[in-house]
């Protein structure tokens, strides 16, 4: 991004993009147990796909509000 472009969408979409990243590296390692349902649930996919599909998004949305709320500098 060009410099000073600090407003809160730049925010937002760091956040998305760090969070989405995390997210399916979690979704990934939670091939077996309960959170691998939860996040095969998030998105109606199950197996690898559904759990990386799963991950992003969580991550994603929770990458969002950490970027909104000034978590993410």
């Amino acid at each position: 991004m060009r410099a000073g472009a600090d407003g809160p969408a730049r925010k937002l979409a760091e956040g998305a993009v760090h969070g989405a990243a995390a997210g399916a590296l979690v979704g990934g390692l939670a091939q077996i147990g309960p959170q691998g349902l939860l996040l095969g649930s998030l998105t109606g996919w199950w197996g690898p796909l559904g759990l990386l599909a799963g991950g992003a998004l969580l991550g994603a949305a929770t990458g969002m509000w950490a970027g909104w709320h000034g978590r993410i500098d």
